[in-house]
């Protein structure tokens, strides 16, 4: 994902998206970092919750 956002300037990806072919492509591209953005919440969101589980644990074990 890096890479490809690195690599594509504006004016090309418009290239890209003036042909049936560009367009199909980069659909499919964009179906990819919507996977990957949800797959990096969803894993964001696993590891606020064992921190605050961790977090609630330690202050429990504080005040004991």
């Amino acid at each position: 994902m890096r890479s490809l956002l690195a690599t594509c300037d504006p004016a090309s990806l418009r290239r890209l998206a003036s042909t049936a072919a560009g367009r199909t492509e980069l659909e499919r591209l964009q179906r990819v970092a919507a996977a990957r953005a949800a797959e990096f919440e969803d894993y964001l969101r696993l590891a606020r919750d064992v921190g605050a589980t961790l977090d609630d644990a330690l202050k429990s074990t504080l005040e004991a």
